[in-house]
């Protein structure tokens, strides 16, 4: 069986650099329940973003709702 040879040599470990520190938020959170109300606002957003990309994806799968292709009612 082959080996692979290394990128690196044993005695240097890879460079890991630390991801971008967050940006703090804009409104201060002093306790769970401004974290709550912010959560509670976003969810319905997010649930009527779901269904919209659901309804365009079944309109482009099965076609406009009601419509024929042979001209019957």
């Amino acid at each position: 069986m082959r080996s692979v040879p290394r990128l690196t040599p044993k005695s240097q470990s890879p460079v890991v650099t630390a991801p971008p520190a967050a940006r703090p938020l804009a409104i201060p959170l002093d306790d769970g329940t401004t974290m709550l109300a912010l959560i509670q606002a976003l969810i319905p957003l997010g649930l009527q973003a779901v269904a919209q990309a659901l309804a365009a994806e079944v309109t482009a799968l099965a076609g406009a709702r009601y419509a024929r292709d042979d001209a019957r009612p």
